[in-house]
């Protein structure tokens, strides 16, 4: 513990020394404070507050990756190249204790630099603003009612030959992920209901149900219509393609777990159930500032596993080819989701299309651990990031993957340092 303690207290002073902590720190600030007088936003206050949350915090946040990952991958391969890291070994000090402390001084700077940017957009917002805890219908997962359709295709006699001849799991990831995105349907005069998972009793006055309806062709609409949520009965109109708030009354349960919508319009509506309704509350103490510090635990969680992985590349690579392997891993994580989303359908496709796709699927399998932990779509919706959330990215990014990375570098180092 104490060469780990060490190790950690030589990096940080070095950063220090060298001016890269207090230069980031204030590159991080400053680009959170500048972005929004980059960007021109729509005149609303809920403009203005995506713009913050979702573009000047998240570049700050993509900065302050960005240059922590890069310093990881060079910090172990620039001191194998000098011939450093020998001498700090004959104290002695175990490798692992090395790389572990690596990880954990360069997390410390980047948590620092992530709490100034972090501090700026909270004092140009405005931090009393409310958030909401998100209450989301029970249904089958995604992967259930693939499997279901399936069983379904298999027992149409019409069903395509290319489905009946495609392996069963490429068949199933497709309509999984069709599922996310399926619509219900509500015709005039129709009632569409939705259950939702038990509800807790306490501090849990739903304030409203938050969804957003469309229509066959995507055109504004008129939405006319009736909530009814136990005995609370909130009648709402409103145009398709805008997020809706229908305001319910407090202390509102569904006597049996179910949302009902009655539609007293001319017009068909529809929605996606996962991810256009939901039912919403909160308390005085849900406020924008509180939210914000619960995303910053998550977003220093989420800094630590890169970091760990760029000390890792840097134990067997060289300097430029260890920030080459990391930088293209990032990129590859931001992408890889929106390309395997958007082009799930690889039936039928030969050759580098299914060799692509397959990377894509392969890259966001990967990264998703991390990606399902971020908070800054939450934050920029008025969604509370749950205590829960930052606990399992605590379990995983700052703890296990850390720990495997740096045995993993434990492993390493002595074959690159003879």
């Amino acid at each position: 513990m104490r060469a780990f303690l060490h190790v950690v207290s030589l990096e940080l002073k070095s950063l220090v020394r060298s001016k890269a902590l207090p230069i980031l720190a204030v590159a991080v600030a400053a680009l959170a404070l500048a972005m929004p007088r980059l960007i021109t936003g729509d005149g609303t206050a809920d403009g203005a507050h995506q713009l913050y949350v979702r573009y000047a915090l998240g570049s700050a946040f993509a900065l302050a990756v960005v240059s922590l990952g890069s310093a990881a991958a060079g910090t172990l391969s620039g001191d194998r190249a000098a011939k450093r890291l020998q001498l700090t070994l004959v104290r002695p000090v175990r490798h692992f204790a090395v790389a572990l402390g690596r990880m954990a001084a360069l997390t410390v700077a980047g948590a620092v630099a992530l709490a100034v940017a972090m501090a700026a957009v909270v004092l140009a917002v405005d931090g009393s603003r409310r958030c909401w805890h998100v209450v989301r219908p029970a249904m089958e997962s995604p992967r259930e009612e693939a499997e279901r359709a399936y069983a379904a295709y298999m027992a149409d006699p019409n069903s395509p030959d290319i489905v009946r001849k495609s392996p069963k799991e490429e068949v199933v990831r497709i309509l999984e992920q069709r599922a996310l995105d399926r619509y219900d349907t509500v015709p005039p005069g129709a009632t569409a209901e939705w259950k939702f998972p038990a509800l807790p009793e306490r501090g849990a006055d739903f304030a409203a149900v938050r969804l957003r309806f469309t229509n066959a062709n995507e055109m504004r609409d008129d939405v006319v219509g009736e909530f009814a949520l136990g005995e609370a009965k909130v009648a709402t109109s409103n145009k398709t393609q805008s997020v809706m708030f229908a305001p319910l009354p407090a202390g509102a349960r569904p006597a049996d777990g179910a949302l009902r919508f009655s539609n007293l319009g001319r017009s068909s509506l529809m929605l996606r159930p996962r991810k256009d309704l939901c039912l919403v509350y909160g308390s005085s103490s849900d406020t924008f500032a509180a939210n914000a510090l619960t995303a910053y635990f998550e977003m220093v969680c989420m800094l630590a596993a890169v970091v760990a992985f760029g000390v890792f590349l840097g134990a067997g690579l060289g300097r430029s080819v260890a920030v080459f392997v990391l930088c293209a891993a990032l990129l590859l994580s931001v992408v890889s989701p929106s390309a395997a989303e958007s082009y799930h359908d690889e039936l039928g496709k030969e050759g580098s299309g299914r060799f692509g796709y397959a990377v894509a699927r392969l890259a966001a399998a990967a990264t998703s651990p991390l990606e399902s932990f971020s908070p800054m779509t939450a934050l920029s919706d008025d969604e509370r990031v749950e205590w829960g959330e930052v606990a399992r990215a605590a379990a995983l990014d700052l703890a296990l993957l850390p720990l495997l990375l740096a045995l993993a570098s434990a492993l390493v180092l002595p074959r690159k340092t003879q």
